[in-house]
């Protein structure tokens, strides 16, 4: 895009461009308290703005408001348009998520315990939600019905999320920063090649060992792996106790 939008000090918003990062124009006169999230369209026509009120707008980025604006009694954590600009989500910081047609009127709702970031999926099937508070997790639920789909429980907060989705919209690798200054990474468990296969399989892995780089279990590839115990006994077949799995 050529422009970036920043909240300002006068409860407004200021689109800068990106070649001298000067503003370009300003966004106001909508909000009563500062912006709190903002969102361009797939097409950069036009822009989301939220704030601390639960007051949610829809502007033409020309920095015309336009007649689209929602009361959603809760600070507004997070807003999006949807791939197809068909459609608008939101959520808000007491985890009140709302769907939205383009021209304003009101789709879906469901409530969960607190609310954080929140994203459509590549394709709109789907929204990813980050729900903080006691059990904090990362939440996908189907776009249209709003039924959850998949979650994913964390052992600490989740302060933002990124994600790799794979063709149907789900999330197969989950990045989350946390409230510990580290970065987690959640995946799918992936299956060794031949797992399953028929065959002798000393370490109990499910891949046998004629396809296991790994006979012995302990985490040494049979390639490189130098502890033997016994003579007669080849060292990829003798695993170590110190590494074993």
């Amino acid at each position: 895009g050529v422009l970036l939008a920043v909240p300002n000090s006068n409860i407004g918003v200021d689109l800068i461009r990106v070649s001298d990062m000067e503003v370009e124009r300003s966004l106001s006169n909508e909000h009563n308290t500062d912006v709190t999230c903002i969102s361009f369209s797939q097409n950069g026509a036009h822009l989301l703005t939220g704030d601390g009120s639960g007051r949610m707008v829809m502007w033409n980025v020309d920095g015309t408001a336009t007649a689209k604006k929602w009361e959603l009694n809760h600070e507004v954590i997070s807003c999006e348009f949807d791939s197809s600009e068909t459609r608008i989500a939101s959520m808000t910081i007491a985890g009140n998520v709302n769907t939205m047609s383009f021209a304003g009127g009101a789709l879906q709702d469901v409530k969960f315990e607190a609310g954080g970031k929140m994203s459509w999926s590549n394709d709109g099937s789907h929204l990813h939600l980050i729900v903080p508070g006691s059990a904090p997790r990362v939440v996908t639920i189907d776009a249209s019905t709003f039924d959850v789909l998949a979650t994913t429980n964390m052992a600490h907060q989740v302060l933002d999320m990124a994600f790799v989705e794979n063709q149907f919209g789900m999330v197969e690798r989950l990045y989350v920063a946390t409230n510990t200054l580290h970065l987690a990474v959640y995946g799918q468990h992936q299956l060794q090649d031949g797992y399953g296969e028929a065959g002798a399989d000393l370490d109990g892995d499910g891949v046998p060992d004629t396809l296991d780089s790994d006979d012995d279990g302990d985490a040494i590839s049979d390639e490189w792996d130098t502890y033997c115990t016994l003579d007669d006994v080849e060292c990829s077949r003798s695993p170590d106790p110190e590494h074993i799995r």
